[in-house]
This record gives structure tokens, sequence and C-alpha cells, in this order.
């Protein structure tokens, strides 16, 4: 059953785009144990040429609760598995590294500039003897 609105919508029209390519939006690998786990993987259609990714709505989705089988019948999947493994250390290092250099800045900024010790006001030592002060007068 239709509802009448009180304010019509209009949605303008708008050019369609294409989108030949696919984007990683999200990749999962979960290996609990030897010989068990599965791959995951969201992909966006995605436009090479001009970066264009579309909205989420569009994920495409891919995954096998068999990862070990994958990883030896599927040749690109057993060098994407090797290329992860053998990044882990250089990765690990590179996080390191980065948090080293915030930790760092973070030091800096937090250096205070001048320690101010402060007196409460009931113990400011009033003053009663002041200077003469002489009147300068331009020649």
């Amino acid at each position: 059953m239709e509802i009448s609105a009180p304010n019509p919508v209009t949605i303008p029209s708008t050019e369609a785009k294409v989108y030949p390519n696919l984007w990683i939006y999200n990749l999962n690998l979960h290996s609990p144990s030897t010989g068990v786990g599965t791959i995951k993987a969201e992909f966006l259609p995605y436009n090479a040429a001009n970066g264009d990714i579309a909205p989420g709505s569009y994920v495409q989705k891919l995954s096998t609760n068999d990862l070990w089988a994958a990883v030896q019948e599927v040749p690109e999947v057993a060098t994407a598995y090797a290329a992860i493994l053998n990044c882990v250390a250089p990765l690990t290092a590179w996080v390191a590294a980065k948090e080293a250099e915030a930790a760092q800045a973070s030091e800096v900024e937090e250096t205070p500039v001048a320690e101010v010790e402060e007196t409460p006001v009931n113990e400011v030592p009033e003053v009663t003897d002041t200077p003469d002060i002489e009147e300068v007068t331009e020649p």
C-alpha cells in the first residue's frame, strides 16, 4: 500500500560510473592451528584510472574455510602467503621505528619550558621599603 508524501522527493539522475577493477577492502587470514584455516576477503568495485572506489554497499565477498588446500593447490595463494610470512619481520621493525619516533616526538612536546614555583597569596612578603624614584627630565 502506498502512502502519499506531503513533500515529494526528487533525486536527480547521475552519470553511470564504470569500475573495471577491484579494491581490497578487507582481507583476513585465520589459522588457529596447522591444517586449519580460513580466508575471508571483501572487495569494492574500483576504477584505477581515476582512483574512485564504489560505496561499501557494493561489497563483494570471497571466503573459504580451506586455507591450506588453497595454499597447496593455487600457486598464487602460496606465493601470497609466503610474501605475508616474509614481510612480518620487516613490518615489525618498521612499526617499532615509527612508534619510537612518535614516542620521541611526544617526549619533546611534554618537556616543560620552565618550572615556576608558586607562592601562596597569604605568604607573599609585604613590601615596606621602596627606593626613591628620581624624576627624569629630558634636556
